[in-house]
């Protein structure tokens, strides 16, 4: 192989290289564009990014350690988690940098959009997905004094058998907690277990 050919060859290379590094971070900056997008609220720049493949699924593009995802389930109108659910947006999606609110189930909780939860859980999100405590939602739920979605958690399927390494139950947090924000949906909640046969113990009597 002659002098020339070899340094084609290797040129061809590089360019190759760079091509695909140029790619990558054209990738990267686009979900950090949509991430802004979803703070700003803006949804048609949102679609546009979208539409032109950024990913908001992304665990790096992230603003005070939560992603793309979770920012949208706390938000106060559905229509920005709509618009990421209807590109592919995982409900499900787990992110182990936020101590606290690991997905956008927990997201929708902490912040008590009960419309967004609502929507997550009519599009698969998994009532009984285990955060960085070990606890799951409705744990989550009951220590807010959030007790519709509590209920809704349960209408869910949330397991209230889960057990997690301290040997709490849902039920312990159901039995110990509060009134809460509304007593009406504690009644509910109640209820609901007293029909699946399970007798409770409340801390605070009904």
């Amino acid at each position: 192989m002659s002098v020339i050919q070899y340094l084609i060859n290797n040129i061809k290379i590089v360019l190759i290289l760079l091509s695909i590094s140029f790619q990558v971070c054209a990738i990267e900056n686009m979900d950090k564009l949509l991430l802004e997008a979803v703070l700003d609220e803006n949804t048609k720049q949102i679609t546009l990014l979208l539409e032109k493949g950024a990913n908001p699924n992304s665990t790096e593009a992230l603003f005070k350690k939560r992603t793309i995802m979770g920012w949208a389930a706390q938000y106060k109108s559905t229509k920005l988690l709509k618009i990421l659910i209807s590109h592919e947006g995982d409900v499900n999606l787990f992110n182990s940098k936020d101590p606290w609110s690991p997905s956008p189930i927990y997201n929708a909780l902490a912040a008590s959009r009960l419309d967004n939860l609502n929507l997550l859980i009519k599009h698969g999100a998994n009532p009984n997905q285990i955060d960085n405590h070990q606890k799951t939602p409705i744990m989550t739920a009951v220590a807010t004094g959030d007790w519709q979605a509590t209920y809704i958690l349960l209408q869910a399927g949330a397991n209230i058998e889960y057990k997690n390494k301290w040997g709490e139950t849902p039920v312990d947090s159901i039995e110990n907690a509060g009134l809460g924000a509304n007593s009406g949906w504690r009644k509910k909640v109640f209820a609901f277990l007293s029909n699946k046969g399970i007798e409770l113990k409340p801390r605070v009597p009904l």
